[in-house]
């Protein structure tokens, strides 16, 4: 599941909703008649009239003290490092009515953000709030959002440092327990990664994991040539998400891993969903043997900084309506250890042109192992 349909429904359950999913069902029928989303009946309006719909909708269904909060909310959000669950939460006790109308006042403070010249943004919170049939697999077909999806690389830096890591490791150890590398890669994308992971001669099996088909059929065809070298070596592609790739426990290939790596994957899951990976990852890895090797992207890295940080702090609502993790090197080694990892390695990489030509990323670049 995408991380944007966990932080929503964790953003109502912080507000104090006590169901989150009746509340977002909710909020998708005000969306409707506001011309925001299409229906059965009609096709969605320009955001520029929902919005001035929504402005009106404010004075008739919101008591005074709560347009009043709206009135400040823009300046609060964007200046001062307000955040949407504290708002909603302080309008649910401000609001003395029998009925609390959600759509109005999240809609009301859209039509505030739009009318303050929050454009981007606005569009950005109604797509994260509402968006609940975006197709995330269709982004590798949006050349404007998806930069460099479809775009053939080298293998990452990471692939090449977590190969040198197996090496000096069975140098220096009397008994190597990763002889054969047996390897699920999450996020495996078109294959750029696999390339450098399958031409070692170490690696006996490897799994690749996406959603997108389109990514996976790209992907067979770029690694065939060196899979026909090798055809001894063990391959196969899963469509799906990581939790459902990692809890499998019937495929024979996913029982024997040694090895699970990841490229910038990782910060579009929520903090419940990488519990859960990590959770899983630690299950399915031996104690001080199998190696869980990822990059994610970090503070300062493009998006970061870029459309409204409404969920928490870190995390933000980016342009293309995903939300994303951007954690700094501290708040990630510690949730590396709170979820029970050693640390091999943890270190800071600049990666330009990877999100957006010619721009810079910073990189986490993690090699880590379960604790016993």
């Amino acid at each position: 599941m995408p991380a944007n349909f966990t932080r929503r429904r964790d953003l109502f359950l912080d507000a104090g909703f006590s169901d989150a999913e009746q509340a977002i069902a909710l909020l998708y029928e005000d969306a409707e008649q506001l011309g925001l989303v299409g229906t059965k009946q009609g096709v969605a309006l320009g955001i520029e009239q929902s919005m001035e719909r929504a402005a009106e909708r404010v004075d008739t269904m919101l008591s005074a003290p709560v347009r009043h909060l709206l009135d400040a909310a823009p300046e609060w959000i964007f200046e001062r490092g307000g955040d949407l669950a504290t708002l909603l939460w302080l309008a649910r006790n401000l609001d003395q009515s029998e009925k609390f109308h959600l759509g109005a006042l999240v809609f009301g403070l859209a039509s505030r953000m739009w009318q303050r010249g929050f454009r981007r943004e606005t569009a950005a919170m109604i797509r994260f709030l509402v968006a609940v049939d975006f197709d995330y697999g269709a982004l590798y077909q949006e050349a404007g959002i998806a930069y460099g999806f479809f775009q053939p690389r080298d293998p990452n830096p990471l692939a090449w440092k977590l190969l040198d890591h197996v090496e000096t490791r069975a140098q220096n150890m009397a008994s190597d327990r990763l002889e054969h590398l047996h390897v699920l890669e999450l996020g495996c994308g078109i294959g750029n990664d696999a390339l450098g992971l399958l031409s070692s001669l170490r690696t006996a099996s490897y799994v690749g994991c996406d959603i997108s088909r389109i990514a996976l059929d790209e992907h067979l065809g770029r690694v065939k040539p060196l899979l026909d070298e090798r055809p001894q070596l063990a391959h196969s592609l899963i469509e799906g998400d990581f939790v459902s790739a990692l809890a499998d426990r019937k495929n024979a290939m996913l029982q024997r891993l040694n090895l699970i790596y990841s490229y910038s994957s990782l910060h579009y899951f929520s903090s419940g969903e990488l519990a859960e990976i990590f959770k899983l990852v630690h299950e399915v890895l031996e104690a001080g043997v199998g190696l869980f090797c990822f990059a994610i992207k970090g503070k300062g890295s493009i998006w970061d900084g870029e459309g409204t940080a409404l969920y928490r702090p870190d995390v933000w609502i980016n342009y293309d309506g995903q939300s994303r993790w951007f954690p700094s090197r501290t708040s990630l080694a510690a949730m590396i250890d709170r979820h029970g990892f050693e640390i091999l390695l943890h270190e800071w990489h600049e990666h330009w042109g990877y999100s957006e030509h010619g721009k810079r990323d910073l990189f986490h670049y993690v090699i880590c192992s379960p604790r016993a």
